[in-house]
């Protein structure tokens, strides 16, 4: 019988044994995105089209398809980019990479299914908390 080789990242395929470990997207994986993607995957801002500040938005992903594949780590988008070596590939672009240990709860994460809250909403666009009485003070 051939082996069929499978095009996982050597930090992937390190995880794939791992359990299901009850990884809480609300307190070790959105606080995790908020600090490091948001910037540029935002509210404000989305490169590629791609928000990353809800699930939903993760599963829709942006220009270039979902960013994960619920159940699938090897086969996400955002595992790849997040665990790349290569710097021109990695996110974030600027300063430290994900640690392993924070890249390891994304795949577990994501090897679980992605659950995350029902009702989840994006975070608001910045410039909508002004308050309108600015202008009107200017006068």
């Amino acid at each position: 019988m051939k082996a069929r080789l499978c095009a996982i990242p050597a930090f992937a395929a390190a995880l794939l044994p791992l359990p299901a470990l009850g990884v809480d997207y609300t307190t070790e994986i959105k606080p995790v995105l908020r600090a490091r993607c948001y910037s540029c995957h935002g509210a404000l801002k989305q490169k590629s089209k791609l928000r990353l500040d809800t699930a939903d938005a993760i599963r829709r992903g942006g220009k270039d398809g979902a960013a994960i594949e619920p159940g699938a780590p090897e086969s996400s988008a955002l595992l790849h980019r997040v665990g790349s070596h290569d710097d021109d590939e990695r996110m974030p672009p600027e300063g430290e990479p994900l640690s392993p240990a924070q890249i390891a709860r994304i795949a577990a994460w994501i090897a679980e299914g992605a659950p995350a809250p029902a009702g989840e909403l994006p975070e608001p666009e910045p410039r909508a908390r002004r308050s309108p009485s600015r202008r009107a003070s200017i006068g």
